[in-house]
């Protein structure tokens, strides 16, 4: 069992805060042992805690901390990229400039473990603190300058992360700055563009001045992975990712991949979204104009495959106002009316009485991608 907290005092494996200056907070993943793990009522033992890795957070925001084991028993941490905004030293946040970013900022840096998807071996001993190993099969692994433990980088707030039970898919959905939310499928040794791009789109940092999008192409690397889907915030503020559903009680679900937004910064806006067979977005007829009363801050997915949402009305993990909704197949309609007698002379006909409802979770919109650069104030 691993856990990932934050706030404990301790010296970092890993930092990029330059001399002089202070971390706002450590990034920790920690382990326990259960005695019985088979055993679902078996609970971990306090006393075999140890901490595995440490990282010193330059900002308080863009903590990432997704958690998952793969296939090789390999566990997979999603780090951001050290919080503030834009990426790169100098900007303006809150009133002092960032640091811990360098001028070219972490996403773009796999000699630093921000803006990435680390893999890293729990049990074994061989990384420079002894508390874990570092795959052989990691893609930077042997190689000179670069960190090890990198499974993917170019991720500027990876929030969270997933693997599909059928196929090893690795979703991630990753949070955007101003204006594009996004959904990658993971590969080894893959750049997934933060802070060259957001989204699909090219971001310019643009000096102490916010950040903007932009079609016009700097002069990017050739080898950046766009998302597979993604949304602009007329329809959302931050992404929440969510896992590729293996349930049976929604067949029509069966291999999409679902996920929300956290809806609004009130907490009481929160939407589920699914990608259909042509990566499109959909979203389901929830709630009040196809939004919670809640904000939605996770999901979980059981042993058979069903999957739940997290909400709360706080935003925050603090408070007792946490729901946990299960993603169930809609009511049975109720019955129709009983039909007229028909005509003495028929005419030919028909058609479902209902042909929308398949799920019952009637799309309430297509999201497309919206390539007007003025929309979102582009230069």
């Amino acid at each position: 069992m691993s856990g990932l907290e934050l706030g404990s005092a301790g010296l970092a494996d890993f930092s990029t805060i330059p001399g002089g200056s202070t971390a706002t907070h450590p990034s920790v993943v920690r382990a326990w042992t259960t005695p019985a793990p088979a055993d679902p009522n078996s609970s971990p033992d306090i006393a075999s805690s140890r901490e595995i890795l440490r990282l010193d957070e330059p900002q308080f925001n863009h903590n990432a901390g997704g958690l998952v084991f793969d296939a090789d028993g390999f566990l997979l941490i999603a780090v951001g990229d050290g919080g503030g905004a834009d990426d790169v030293d100098g900007q303006d946040f809150g009133g002092e400039p960032l640091i811990g970013h360098g001028t070219e900022g972490n996403g773009q840096d796999p000699a630093n473990p921000f803006g990435t998807i680390l893999r890293i071996d729990p049990q074994g001993t061989s990384s420079a603190n002894g508390q874990y190993g570092i795959p052989t099969t990691n893609p930077f692994f042997g190689q000179m300058g670069m960190i090890e433990e990198i499974f993917a980088y170019g991720f500027r707030n990876p929030f969270r992360l997933s693997i599909d039970a059928q196929t090893g898919d690795l979703w991630v959905a990753d949070v955007g700055q101003n204006h594009i939310e996004e959904i990658d499928v993971v590969t080894a040794g893959g750049n997934y563009g933060w802070n060259h791009k957001e989204g699909s789109f090219f971001f310019d940092p643009n000096a102490n001045a916010n950040g903007f999008v932009t079609d016009v192409d700097p002069g990017v690397p050739a080898d950046l992975i766009d998302p597979i889907a993604e949304y602009d915030h007329d329809e959302g503020i931050a992404i929440i990712g969510g896992f590729v559903y293996r349930g049976t009680a929604i067949p029509a679900l069966q291999g999409r991949y679902l996920f929300g937004d956290f809806g609004s910064f009130s907490a009481d806006a929160g939407r589920v979204f699914y990608l259909d067979a042509n990566d499109e977005i959909q979203a389901f007829d929830i709630g009040t104009n196809g939004r919670l009363s809640l904000g939605v801050n996770g999901f979980a997915q059981d042993a058979n495959g069903e999957i739940y949402v997290l909400a709360n009305a706080t935003g925050t993990p603090f408070g007792t106002t946490g729901e946990v909704l299960r993603v169930d197949p809609p009511p049975p309609p109720p019955p129709l009316p009983p039909a007229p007698s028909p005509p003495a002379s028929s005419g030919g006909g028909g058609g479902s009485a209902h042909p929308m409802l398949l799920l019952g979770l009637l799309v309430l919109l297509r999201l497309r991608r919206r390539r007007r650069c003025a929309q979102f104030g582009c230069k």
